[in-house]
C-alpha cells in the first residue's frame, strides 16, 4: 500500500519484503500474521497491546522487534502518523489510520463495521483517500444479522434448554430445509427412557473470537465457562475482566464450554458428552459463522443480484430471535448442534452502510481478490456506493451513541 516508502501492512508471509522496515499487523488471526514466528528479524511490528503480547507470548517474537501502540491516540512515526481504531472483530484486531501530509488512508484489517467507526474523532467528517476495505462477505446474499440479536437468540435457547424440559422436543421439531421427515423419524425413535439431564452447552471459537457469544450465554444462564489451558493462557493476554470473571479450569463448573469451531458436529458432539457423563446428560453446540446465513428467498439476494442501495439501507435488516433457531441436520432432543448466522466480519448490509457515510476516494478490496469476476462484481458495488454519496451531496449521517445501522 502506497502510504510512506519502507510500510507494510499484513504482509508477514512474504517474509522479508524489499525496501520495507515497518510492518503493521491488525489482528492476531493466521491468515494476517502468517509468517512470524520467532525467528522475524526483518523489522519492527507495529499494532495494539493485545495483538503484541500474544504475538511475544504465542509466536515467541523477540520483544525488541514489537512495537505496541495505544488506542485511539494519533502517533506520530517520522514522516505520518497512525492511529489505531477498535475493529469490532477480534479481542486486538484494529483498524489502521494513516495520515501523511498529502492523504489519509484506512486500512480495515477484519472488521464488523458499526456506527461507531463512522463516528469517531479521527474519522467523522473527514475524508479517505483511500480505504483498503474487507471484502469477506461482499455479496447481497450475506446481509446477515446484528451480531447482538443472534447472541441473545442463542442465549434464549439455551436459558429454556436449562429450563424447559419439554423445550428440546419442540425446537426439534421445527422444519430445517426440508428435513421434516427425518425430524419426525428422529423423535419416534426418542423413548421415554432418553434422560435429557443437566445441559453442556458448546461454543466453538478461533483461537481468539467468538468469546461475546459464550460470555452472552453464560451471563444469560448464570453460568461459568470452561476453556482448555492453552485457550486460558491465550487469554491472560486479553486482560478482559469480563471474561476473566466468567473462566474456570474446572469442566464440570463450567456449563459453557469453549471447542475449537470445526468440533462442533454431532458425531463430536456426542463424543465430547460422554467425557462428562453423568454429570451432563445432554449437550448443545453451536457453530458461529456468517456462511451459515440463508437470505429470504424473496429477497432475491443472488451473487449477481443488484437493488438499490436504499432499498439495502431501509429494507435488508434481517431481525433474529430465538424463533429463527432450527436445530441443524443430525440433531436429537439430547445432542443437537446450530449453525448460526454470528460474524465478526462486516455483513453486506454493514459494508454498504459504512462505505455511504464515509468520504472516499478510492476503495482496494482486501479479501476474494484472485478472480476477475470477482473483482468486477465488487467494482459494481464501490460505483453504486459512489453514485449514492454524489447523490445525497456528501454522505448519509449518522448520530453520536448509535449502535445500529
Amino acid at each position: 500500500m502506497n502510504i510512506e516508502p519502507g510500510v507494510a501492512v499484513d504482509a508477514f508471509r512474504f517474509g522479508a519484503v524489499p525496501n520495507i522496515s515497518m510492518y503493521f499487523l491488525t489482528h492476531f488471526h493466521s491468515d494476517h500474521y502468517g509468517g512470524l514466528s520467532q525467528t522475524w528479524t526483518h523489522g519492527k511490528i507495529y499494532c495494539s497491546e493485545v495483538t503484541g503480547r500474544l504475538v511475544m507470548q504465542q509466536l515467541r517474537v523477540s520483544p525488541e522487534f514489537i512495537v505496541m501502540l495505544p488506542m485511539n491516540e494519533r502517533i506520530e512515526l517520522g514522516k505520518f502518523a497512525v492511529t489505531l481504531i477498535d475493529a469490532n472483530h477480534c479481542p486486538g484486531s484494529v483498524l489502521f489510520l494513516f495520515e501523511t501530509r498529502s492523504q489519509r488512508i484506512l486500512h480495515t484489517g477484519d472488521f464488523r463495521a458499526s456506527p461507531a467507526h463512522i463516528t469517531h474523532p479521527s474519522i467523522r467528517n473527514k475524508r479517505v483517500d483511500s480505504l483498503y476495505l474487507d471484502t469477506t462477505y461482499l455479496s447481497p446474499r450475506y446481509a446477515f444479522p446484528h451480531q447482538a440479536d443472534v447472541v441473545d437468540a442463542c442465549a434464549e435457547v439455551c436459558y429454556k434448554l436449562t429450563r424447559d424440559d419439554k423445550f428440546a422436543r419442540r425446537i426439534i421439531s421445527r422444519k430445517s430445509d426440508g428435513n421434516q421427515g427425518l425430524m419426525k423419524k428422529l423423535l419416534a425413535s426418542i423413548t421415554k427412557q432418553d434422560a435429557i439431564g443437566r445441559w453442556l452447552i458448546i461454543v466453538g471459537t478461533y483461537s481468539i473470537g467468538k468469546e461475546r457469544m459464550a460470555i452472552g450465554i453464560a451471563k444469560k444462564i448464570g453460568a461459568k465457562i470452561f476453556a482448555p489451558p492453552n485457550k486460558r493462557r491465550i487469554y491472560t493476554c486479553l486482560q478482559d475482566p469480563v471474561l476473566d470473571d466468567l473462566l474456570t479450569s474446572d469442566p464440570l463448573e463450567g456449563q459453557v464450554h469453549l471447542v475449537s469451531l470445526q468440533e462442533i458436529r454431532p458425531d463430536t458432539l456426542s463424543a465430547y458428552l460422554e467425557h462428562f457423563k453423568p454429570h451432563y446428560g445432554s449437550i448443545v453446540g453451536f457453530r458461529p459463522t456468517g456462511w451459515a446465513y440463508k437470505p429470504p428467498i424473496a429477497r432475491g439476494a443472488t451473487p449477481k443480484a443488484t437493488p438499490s442501495v436504499e432499498t439495502i439501507i431501509n429494507l435488508w435488516h434481517s431481525p433474529f430471535s430465538e424463533s429463527d433457531m432450527i436445530p441443524s441436520r443430525g440433531s436429537t432432543e439430547s445432542v443437537m448442534y446450530f449453525d448460526i448466522p454470528y460474524s465478526e466480519h462486516s455483513s453486506f448490509r454493514d459494508l454498504t452502510c459504512f462505505c455511504t457515510s464515509l468520504l472516499i476516494g478510492r476503495i482496494i478490496p482486501t479479501v476474494n481478490v484472485g478472480t476477475q469476476s470477482t473483482r468486477d462484481q465488487m467494482r459494481v458495488w464501490f460505483d453504486k456506493w459512489g453514485a449514492e454519496r454524489r447523490k445525497l451531496a456528501g454522505v448519509r449521517k449518522v448520530a453520536d451513541g448509535q449502535t445500529r445501522w
